[in-house]
């Protein structure tokens, strides 16, 4: 479950991009909703900053070794979207379905 609030202020501009704050509640879905009954007010969670760029995924910056590390899409930009049939009828729910669609 995902619950998101924003709010603009008056005076905004445009060529800055906006500050995204994040929190997050962890534990069994019973201790998730006793925290969110807890809840007073936004002073009531621990609020982390996310990346300020405008592309910047909604999520602050992990602190850890492998997310300092480039991205395999920075090291290799070409992508592809793999194999695709463009038709149904390889594809089948079993192995005989298949067999006779492919006779």
């Amino acid at each position: 479950m995902a619950i998101a609030t924003a709010y603009r202020r008056v005076a905004k501009d445009p060529h800055t991009p906006a500050r995204v704050w994040y929190a997050e509640l962890t534990g069994t879905r019973e201790q998730k909703l006793e925290q969110l009954r807890a809840i007073e007010g936004f002073h009531s969670l621990r609020w982390q900053p996310c990346p300020t760029d405008w592309q910047a995924p909604f999520r602050p910056v992990a602190q850890s070794h492998y997310f300092r590390m480039p991205k395999l899409t920075d090291l290799m930009p070409w992508q592809h979207s793999g194999v695709q049939l463009k038709r149904t009828w390889p594809i089948a729910p079993d192995e005989e379905t298949l067999r006779r669609r492919w006779r």
